[in-house]
């Protein structure tokens, strides 16, 4: 056993130890391992942790306080891509309101810039569905127009530097 996964094991059962202690009682279903190295998963996936007399899911990623996070080799975001999904939705809506575009470049930065973004340090952000907030960004901050340069909008129609 790996001097890493020999740490983790010791705390993971001190863990369920203290949690039995204060009286709460362990949910195996609601809880998960995680690892980076592809030995210790495996180890893991098998391992009858003591406390809860039970295995432990081991994943490779998840959500955790609105952020996906990997372990694996391969990075997914799926959080991360739908916050930006949704972003978009609300830049479109922004569009449609009766509002300057200097109003509308404020709501972008202080709603869709944040709700896109969130989460952004720790997963890997889909570049196609970032491309795609910068268009809607670009047609609710500057008029409607069939061959817009979303480079040239930013630079004259932003109000500010933040926006791209």
């Amino acid at each position: 056993m790996s001097d890493h996964e020999n740490v983790f094991r010791k705390a993971f059962d001190f863990t369920h130890r203290y949690v039995e202690s204060i009286g709460a009682k362990l949910a195996p279903a609601k809880s998960y391992c995680f690892s980076n190295s592809s030995k210790t998963r495996t180890k893991l996936r098998h391992h009858v942790w003591h406390h809860v007399g039970k295995v432990i899911q081991v994943r490779l990623h998840g959500r955790d306080l609105g952020a996906h996070f990997n372990t694996g080799d391969v990075m997914c975001g799926t959080t991360s891509t739908q916050r930006l999904k949704d972003a978009i939705s609300l830049a479109y809506k922004i569009r449609h309101l009766p509002l300057t575009y200097k109003e509308k470049a404020h709501l972008i930065r202080t709603t869709c810039i944040p709700k896109a973004l969130y989460g952004c340090e720790s997963t890997p952000i889909c570049d196609q569905t970032l491309q795609r907030l910068r268009r809607a960004i670009a047609d609710t901050i500057s008029p409607r127009s069939g061959n817009k340069s979303v480079s040239l909008v930013f630079v004259t129609s932003s109000y500010g530097k933040d926006l791209d």
